[in-house]
């Protein structure tokens, strides 16, 4: 973008495997599972170290080398298979989709020989994603649901490297490494013998690989 500054669009999915979890509601035994699955699409800005110039002022060549910092913001969309069964009631398989906008920041260093580009990144984002769509039976107005889902993704991460071919002022560059992420899935129980609610809080690791 000239000088220090420069921007990018950026794609990533993030696969943070499984979680499983069993336990008692409204006096029946119940097992759980959900998938992890992120596909995450953001735009950024990166202030680049060690490099004399202004945002008016055009570089006098690519120079990608060096410490840089950033913001970035954007928007996620999950696919989550997940299943619930719930003794003498039912055994569900469905999708969960959380969705909703992030923003964080990131930093990173890049080596160049060349037009090959070599970095890692790291970046840590806040998330309003969630799905509070999701009933498992009897999801009507006069009937009380034997399984209402939330889902919701506060926060996530990721620590990448970069492999990138420099071309005119651009950088086109595939990135994979880790991911981690906090994912929150609250089950809602009401049946004619009783009420009840539980949390499955999991702290997740994983991979992300993107471009």
């Amino acid at each position: 973008m000239g000088g220090n500054w420069t921007g990018k669009i950026e794609y990533l999915y993030v696969n943070l495997g499984k979680t499983s979890a069993a336990f008692t509601l409204s006096g029946n035994a119940n097992t759980f599972s959900t998938e992890h699955r992120n596909h995450i699409f953001r735009a950024g800005l990166n202030y680049q170290f060690g490099k004399a110039g202004s945002m008016l002022a055009a570089a006098p060549a690519p120079d990608w080398r060096g410490l840089y910092v950033g913001a970035n913001v954007g928007s996620s969309l999950g696919f989550n298979d997940t299943r619930l069964a719930a003794t003498g009631a039912s055994n569900e398989r469905f999708l969960l989709s959380p969705r909703g906008f992030l923003g964080g920041a990131q930093v990173g260093y890049n080596w160049q020989a060349a037009n090959a580009v070599f970095g890692v990144e790291a970046d840590f984002q806040g998330s309003t994603s969630k799905d509070n769509q999701t009933c498992v039976i009897g999801c009507f107005a006069a009937t009380p649901s034997i399984g209402a889902i939330e889902q919701k993704t506060p926060w996530l991460g990721t620590l990448r490297g970069r492999v990138g071919y420099a071309s005119g002022s651009a950088l086109f560059y595939l990135t994979g490494g880790l991911a981690y992420g906090n994912v929150k899935t609250t089950i809602t129980e009401t049946i004619p013998t009783g009420a009840g609610i539980i949390t499955v809080d999991a702290k997740r690791t994983g991979y992300a690989i993107g471009g």
